[in-house]
């Protein structure tokens, strides 16, 4: 009589279950001999997913007892553990209540690596399926599934699979995985058009000292507990094992809101990266890997944020974790406290070269101010901005305010991007002048000025060669007012030749005179 009151209540238990499958869309059948498990469910493939196989233990009577936090404790035999332990397939465990009709479910070979050797589980009120959608427990069959494909998979299938599992949780990574040394080595890149800013949280500790080195000069060192990334998955809270932070105070030194965390507030440092400007050097140290991660440059009367890229490697522990950009990204520089020569910087196989460059010839204490300036010279920039990367534009007004942010970080991105893709090439010039430009300035006097290329370099698109190369003449006495005609050949390294064409630019000095050379 008992043993048919438990099969009535088993029976009940799987029909609900099954009942609630097939709402679902899923497969759920019965395997005879059905090797000691209540269905065999299918999840039909859905897009880009594959499909799923899983069993289904469904767990209507035997020990289970209530517990005050609301979950359901359920016991489970030996013979039936053993059992699950074997299965090459996920395991998931379904809980009825019949009173209620509900329904739990647990996956068994996770909660079993949890606790190991355990015969009873708690059924959480959270586990509680929803008879309307299944894209909850969908998606933990769906890593149910992957964790035991990494089990039985082959040494290369798993670096595939944890890859996959590791780019799955950030889009703007690529991940890819080796072995090294007989240790899982994975390599995560940052795909093209995206930026990522990574933030510090140093010992507070050393916060005092950090500070003194800022303000009165020296150097020291700070160790660095974790870094992340924010609203990513993959770099959530990465800690780092012996990182320090090095930092060496020297002359220019430029205001870089560095991205360390202490107390929930940032912590401003005066100090330079050693490419770009003279001055200081901050450095990220590791015993074994060096660190290089991206700064923000900021003014403090604004929240606007330039982005400084590097070469970034991260070292946790085990398995290791590369990260690495090598990339020609648009870079900003500025003296904002001192008015020194700002301008626009690219970086060319790790070292920066100057891209525009204008003087300020006073204090710009205001980064709005000093985005207006620069503007004067982006604008040079345009026709190139432009061929490069269609579809870049300036915000409308050519002016800064806090409500273009948006609008300039989504065109920084973009031009960003298309640089990504296009070569770097260096210049050489050969300057010929028509007779009319011999005409207004003597021929001796051409021979003897000193020329010399203030950006040596182009971007090569196609047949063409972008940029703008700005030549400048010191000549006593003289000032140019009209366009001066003469023709000026570039050979870049990529062997090909193109003309451009000379145009001048008055300047109020008078012993000064700016020859701009463009593409045609």
């Amino acid at each position: 009589m008992a043993k048919n009151r438990a099969k009535i209540i088993g029976d009940l238990g799987e029909t609900l279950v099954q009942g609630l499958l097939q709402a679902y869309e899923w497969e759920p059948r019965k395997d005879v001999p059905d090797e000691g498990y209540d269905f065999n469910v299918e999840i039909p493939a859905r897009g880009k997913h594959p499909s799923e196989r899983f069993f289904v233990q469904v767990k209507t009577a035997g020990v289970r007892r209530p517990l005050a936090d609301g979950s359901w404790a359920q016991q489970l035999k030996l013979k039936d553990v053993r059992r699950y332990d074997a299965s090459r397939h996920p395991v998931f465990l379904f809980a009825v209540d019949l009173k209620t009709e509900t329904i739990r479910a647990l996956d068994y070979h996770h909660e079993a690596t949890k606790q190991p050797g355990a015969l009873t589980f708690r059924f959480a009120e959270q586990s509680q399926l929803d008879p309307e959608h299944c894209s909850v427990l969908e998606c933990a069959v769906r890593l149910a599934s992957r964790a035991r494909d990494a089990k039985y998979a082959s040494p290369v299938s798993i670096l595939k699979l944890r890859s996959d599992d590791l780019a799955a949780l950030d889009h703007r990574f690529n991940v890819t995985g080796e072995v090294v040394a007989g240790v899982e080595r994975y390599r995560v890149e940052v795909k093209p058009k995206h930026a990522v800013t990574f933030h510090f949280r140093p010992k507070k500790v050393h916060e005092d000292t950090f500070r003194k080195v800022i303000k009165y000069g020296g150097s020291t060192t700070v160790d660095i507990e974790n870094f992340y990334v924010p609203d990513s998955e993959l770099f959530r809270n990465i800690a780092l094992d012996q990182a320090t932070l090095r930092v060496e105070n020297q002359e220019k030194p430029v205001r870089i809101r560095f991205a360390a965390e202490q107390s929930n507030s940032f912590l401003d440092v005066d100090a330079t990266v050693t490419f770009g400007i003279a001055g200081s050097r901050v450095q990220i140290a590791h015993p074994r890997l060096p660190y290089h991660f991206e700064f923000i440059v900021e003014d403090d009367t604004t929240s606007l944020d330039f982005n400084w890229t590097f070469n970034a490697a991260c070292w946790v522990g085990q398995p290791i974790l590369q990260l690495s950009y090598f990339s020609p990204l648009f870079a900003f520089s500025a003296g904002l406290a001192r008015g020194e020569d700002f301008g626009i910087y690219v970086e060319v196989d790790g070292v920066f070269t100057t891209f525009a460059r204008a003087p300020s010839n006073e204090n710009i204490t205001s980064a709005g101010r000093w985005m207006n300036e620069l503007l004067s010279v982006l604008t040079n920039l345009r026709e190139v901005c432009t061929k490069v990367a269609p579809g870049w534009r300036f915000p409308e007004n050519f002016s800064y305010s806090e409500s273009d942010k948006e609008e300039w970080a989504a065109s920084a991105a973009l031009l960003r991007g298309a640089l990504v893709t296009q070569p770097i090439v260096t210049v050489t010039a050969d300057i010929e002048l028509s007779p009319e430009y011999q005409s207004v300035i003597p021929d001796e006097l051409f021979r003897e000025a000193t020329w010399r290329l203030a950006c040596e370099w182009g971007v090569s698109v196609g047949n063409e060669c972008l940029g703008v190369f700005e030549v400048y003449q010191y000549l006593v006495g003289y000032t140019a007012s009209q366009p001066l005609p003469g023709k000026l050949r570039l050979t870049p390294s990529d062997g090909a030749r193109h003309e451009v064409a000379l145009r001048t630019r008055s300047v109020e000095k008078t012993a000064d005179v700016f020859i701009a050379f463009e593409s045609i």
